[in-house]
């Protein structure tokens, strides 16, 4: 069962700009976590962090371990985003559109941000 005080201390971290405390503490919980839901969630979080530090190659390598486990908005629009720093500008786009396309409530209230990102 996921540690979800630590869970919401490294989310909180990380959207403060700690991001290599965040990641530390996103590795610590996947390794604890037994539940294959819960791990692909701590793996995208890792994954997000990755991203973030601009380390492209292990943030891919983490999202690949995440989707086995576990797929959503967040695992998509990572991915779109990675395709993009990767050098697949084309991917990129077709990727990002589909998912704006697929995904009408970030138009909705609370989820602007990812919107506005995509």
């Amino acid at each position: 069962m996921v540690d979800s005080e630590r869970f919401q201390h490294a989310i909180s971290l990380r959207d403060a700009g700690k991001t290599e405390r965040a990641l530390k503490e996103f590795e610590v919980l996947a390794s604890l976590e037994k539940d294959p839901y819960n791990k692909g969630i701590m793996l995208l979080g890792q994954a997000t962090c990755l991203f973030c530090l601009g380390r492209v190659k292990e943030a891919r390598e983490r999202l690949s371990e995440s989707v086995k486990w576990w797929t959503n908005i967040h695992t998509e629009f990572l991915d779109a985003c990675l395709c993009g720093e990767e050098g697949k500008r084309e991917e990129a786009v077709q990727k990002l559109t589909l998912f704006l396309e697929s995904h009408g409530e970030l138009k909705d209230p609370g989820n602007e941000d990812t919107y506005s990102q995509a």
